[in-house]
């Protein structure tokens, strides 16, 4: 293939950034929990599928053949609260102050944000839903707002991994969820997704997990990788 240059480019491989994001995350084998909170926020549940078993799963690749399957669930809107912190704040790059607002904000501050959009894909979906504070008194501070944004982006992460692993398996033995993208990148986030969980999270050391999933697929597709073992 041609992109308007003399030498071929060749095409080893074609993936959306959703199924980038499962491969990059390692997300391929039977049991991985991948979540791409990069926008929104995507799980994925890998799933071994026989042949003629009907299964609530889509199709997440195939590769050399064989063909991988897994339980997918988003929600678009997951960042929207935080977003609007984000842009009210000036909060700047990074998640540093963000996460020091956190730790400042006022523990026993019972403060909601509903997000101004429930998307069709959510676990829940409301289109026409508007945004809600809720819990906001005299006393709520920046801090406290701030917190309340990044625990909504938890709470729909939590959301969407229930909606596709809560088949009554013991908290013990349910997958690690490995996260990348976005506000995993923040160190509070991450740790109050842990303890509304109830399960460990690990943070990727690659957070943009959809452009190492295309390279991996890229070195599967020239032979550079033969034998190589998904990324993470």
């Amino acid at each position: 293939m041609l992109f308007g240059g003399a030498v071929p480019i060749g095409v080893h491989g074609m993936a959306t950034t959703s199924r980038a994001a499962i491969m990059g995350s390692g997300g391929l084998r039977p049991g991985a929990l991948t979540l791409s909170l990069a926008g929104g926020c995507t799980a994925c549940l890998s799933v071994a599928q026989e042949r003629g078993v009907e299964t609530p799963a889509i199709i997440a690749a195939r590769i050399a053949g064989e063909t991988s399957y897994a339980k997918l669930a988003a929600n678009a809107a997951a960042n929207d609260a935080y977003a609007w912190a984000h842009g009210l704040f000036d909060l700047g790059e990074g998640f540093e102050r963000a996460d020091s607002l956190a730790v400042a904000a006022d523990p026993d501050a019972e403060l909601y944000i509903v997000p101004p959009r429930l998307p069709l894909e959510a676990p829940w979906g409301l289109s026409e839903v508007r945004g809600a504070v809720m819990g906001f008194d005299v006393g709520t501070s920046k801090a406290d707002l701030v917190r309340a944004a990044m625990e909504t982006a938890a709470f729909a992460a939590r959301d969407v991994i229930e909606s596709i692993d809560s088949d009554g398996v013991a908290d013990a033995a349910r997958p690690v969820a490995k996260a990348s993208g976005g506000i995993a990148e923040s160190d509070w986030t991450m740790q109050f997704l842990a303890d509304v969980l109830n399960r460990q999270v690990e943070r990727l050391s690659v957070t943009q997990a959809a452009a190492l999933g295309v390279a991996w697929l890229a070195g599967l597709g020239t032979g550079e990788w033969p034998n190589a073992s998904q990324p993470h």
